[in-house]
């Protein structure tokens, strides 16, 4: 067996980091939440899409404001879970998620939310949206219904690409002493 010559196993090594790292460059793209409301017989009925792009494998949950009922999504049964006001979307090579939330005539609120992408380790809060009567409102401050319902984020762990260029460099390294670093 010939051996490679130092610069090739470089290269290989910065080439094998480069596709370890690009998916989580990729994956911090913020996630965008849009609401338009609609009258209904009985109250009202708010449309929210969740723009999610660049999580391959990850989740999305979105606390509904009070008073205010999850009603439908057009996301799979399967990767959706309801917990009181909390509505939590499995992300699987998804860009869009719909759902539709019913409310009275007057109701208001906030709808607040977090992402997470698991495979980059990317994650964050999504941009409150504040909502009144079936109007689109600024939000200045959160709800202090909402503080007290928001929860902690966990810590942080690496994700898979820094392990996996970890695991290249290591390799590569091993590969140089194996053939006396020529």
């Amino acid at each position: 067996m010939v051996p490679m010559p130092r610069a090739v196993r470089i290269c290989c090594v910065c080439f094998c980091l480069c596709l370890c790292i690009a998916p989580a460059v990729a994956a911090n793209e913020a996630v965008v939440r849009t609401i338009l409301p609609a009258a209904a017989d009985d109250g009202l009925v708010y449309e929210v899409t969740l723009e999610c792009p660049g999580i391959s494998v990850g989740g999305i949950v979105e606390t509904i404001p009070e008073d205010f009922v999850l009603v439908g999504t057009t996301h799979p049964a399967g990767q959706v879970r309801v917990s009181g006001r909390d509505v939590a979307f499995a992300v699987i090579d998804e860009s869009r998620i719909v759902y539709t939330a019913k409310s009275g005539p007057d109701a208001s609120g906030t709808f607040t939310g977090v992402w997470e992408d698991i495979l980059s380790g990317s994650g964050g809060s999504i941009a409150p949206t504040g909502v009144a009567g079936g109007t689109i409102v600024p939000v200045e401050a959160q709800d202090p219904s909402d503080q007290a319902h928001a929860k902690a984020e966990p810590p942080r762990a690496p994700g898979f690409p820094a392990a996996a260029a970890v695991f290249a460099l290591g390799c590569g390294c091993l590969a140089s002493m194996k053939r006396g670093g020529a």
